[in-house]
């Protein structure tokens, strides 16, 4: 069983050496699975593609290059996309940050619950003993809220955390979500492409689950990527597009 490894970087030279060793030394424990790296390089401007390339002869690893910054979205459908071009039906599709706040030894517990029968799991913020380390009051207050008014829009049993960028996802249930829907699987380039996706599938009607999880802010090393105001904007366009779907149908 291979474990395709999602990874969309922009500006992390001082994250991505450290995660990949850390997710090799998770998934290698276990002589079950086999990890492939898919690395997207989202034009980064510092030294992040040559810390990537300098460790291509140490672990399997796909690299997809950006000339320029393209955003979270785009990435994450070109990621997608390569797994998909290496994804057997009974492999597992991980996503997660590459700036350090999602930290590797959750992918285990991801791993177990979808061997246990769930197509897409997610590593939640909102599920008892998760926690958020090192983000602002105001920032927590507004993903909070956010995931209030999401439970109540689109209520998906057993989701709380619609945003989390963390997840595993069945192979077979990414193969034939592609199918699908095809190239235009994603069409929001910016954060709001996982909500986005996440409402996608739940249209679908695959199983869902949570784990428990602690985002680690403190961890990051890098600046922060997200404009709030433009990912509020755009955000708030899924959600409309979403409540016309469904007044539609």
């Amino acid at each position: 069983m291979k474990i395709l490894i999602v990874l969309c970087c922009y500006n992390e030279q001082d994250n991505i050496e450290g995660l990949l060793n850390s997710i090799n030394v998770v998934i290698s424990n276990s002589k079950y699975y086999k990890s492939i790296f898919i690395v997207v390089d989202d034009g980064s401007e510092d030294g992040t593609y040559d810390r990537i390339h300098a460790h291509m002869n140490h672990y399997s690893i796909e690299l997809v290059r950006h000339k320029k910054n393209m955003g979270l979205g785009v990435s994450l459908r070109d990621g997608l996309n390569k797994a998909l071009s290496l994804c057997c039906r009974e492999d597992i599709i991980i996503c997660l940050d590459a700036d350090n706040t999602h930290r590797p030894f959750y992918i285990l517990h991801m791993i177990r619950m979808i061997k246990e029968g769930f197509d897409f799991v997610i590593a939640s913020r909102y599920r008892c003993c998760s926690r958020i380390v090192g983000l602002s009051l105001f920032r927590r207050s507004i993903s909070y809220f956010l995931s209030i008014f999401l439970r109540g829009a689109f209520p998906i049993k057993g989701v709380r955390d619609y945003t989390s960028g963390f997840r595993a996802i069945r192979g077979s249930a990414f193969i034939d979500f592609r199918k699908r829907f095809g190239e235009r699987f994603l069409i929001q380039e910016g954060f709001e492409s996982t909500l986005e996706l996440l409402l996608k599938f739940n249209g679908l009607k695959y199983s869902f689950c949570e784990i428990p999880f602690i985002l680690r802010y403190d961890m990051k090393r890098s600046v922060s990527k997200m404009n709030l105001i433009k990912t509020v904007k755009s955000t708030l366009l899924v959600i409309k597009s979403n409540i016309l779907d469904k007044l539609l149908k």
